[in-house]
């Protein structure tokens, strides 16, 4: 269940190990963006075409989508930390085929283990860059055995005591602490509900219930399908590709480039900082 944070440490422990998987997403189209126009890297891939770059990047989505399905099948089976561990360990095997490739193919298979390894959580090409996600995930990885797994997965298994003590040292209390037993209940109670009435399968997503799991499903999967409808990935991956046809330097470009990067870091900071003010449903409108 991991070694005995509590209270604030353990939150910040939970946000910064989170933060740094999600930040390797991110890393992906920084770095990329960046290296697809890069001199050495078109030099090393014998001048790839357009359509090859495509496939290049493109790949790597791909993995991240069924990286995606593997933890919506097995996910709830084998627990949040061990997914984000099991993911980092392939993101690392994918990143360093990427780092050690010397021909298209061998990088869309890296490129493509990568993806997979990141939907669970340079010197002759620019090698450093590729390779350095790796750091990310090794401190991710490193921090785990810090953290216990989540109260509501533990819950769903049945280990409602180690729930419970998950719960304490969240919130830094007595496991006696009449609110905590009382959230702690609340919690059971409401999960147990969740699984009595909705039946966790596929076929719930064609189905109606009282818990409207179709509805909540699919306005998930349809923000985030609008998210890439509007062509995010398009600008984040080919941005500097864009300023460079019309005309402008491959510096200046790079400097563009990285302020929509900033751009983007700055709204998250804030969606961050009022979700729990405004909610998540105005926020999102």
């Amino acid at each position: 269940m991991g070694f005995h944070l509590k209270g604030t440490k353990l939150s910040l422990g939970v946000a910064f190990t989170t933060s740094y998987g999600f930040l390797l997403f991110r890393y992906d189209q920084g770095v990329f963006s960046g290296l697809i126009e890069n001199g050495d890297f078109q030099n090393t891939f014998n001048q790839p075409s357009q359509m090859a770059i495509g496939q290049i990047t493109a790949t790597y989505n791909l993995g991240c989508f069924f990286g995606a399905i593997f933890c919506i099948a097995y996910g709830d089976r084998i627990g949040r930390r061990l997914s984000i561990g099991l993911g980092c360990l392939v993101l690392t095997v994918g990143a360093v085929i990427q780092t050690t490739s010397f021909s298209i193919a061998q990088m869309i298979v890296g490129r493509f283990i990568t993806g997979l390894g990141n939907g669970l959580n340079t010197t002759t090409i620019p090698r450093f860059p590729i390779a350095f996600q790796i750091f990310y995930a090794l401190i991710t990885t490193l921090l785990l055995p810090w953290l216990p797994d989540s109260p509501r997965w533990l819950i769903q298994k049945g280990r409602f005591e180690e729930a419970k003590a998950v719960t304490t040292r969240l919130h830094a209390k007595s496991i006696h602490n009449p609110e905590l037993l009382s959230l702690h209940e609340a919690s059971t109670q409401g999960i147990q509900h969740e699984l009595k009435v909705s039946k966790v399968s596929w076929r719930a997503l064609l189905q109606s219930d009282s818990l409207h799991t179709r509805r909540r499903v699919l306005l998930g999967i349809g923000t985030q399908l609008m998210q890439q409808w509007g062509g995010i990935n398009a600008i984040n991956y080919y941005l500097p590709v864009v300023f460079t046809s019309l005309h402008v330097s491959r510096q200046m470009s790079l400097i563009l480039s990285a302020y929509n990067a900033i751009n983007v870091m700055i709204f998250t900071t804030v969606a961050i900082t009022v979700i729990k003010i405004i909610g998540r449903k105005r926020l999102m409108i």
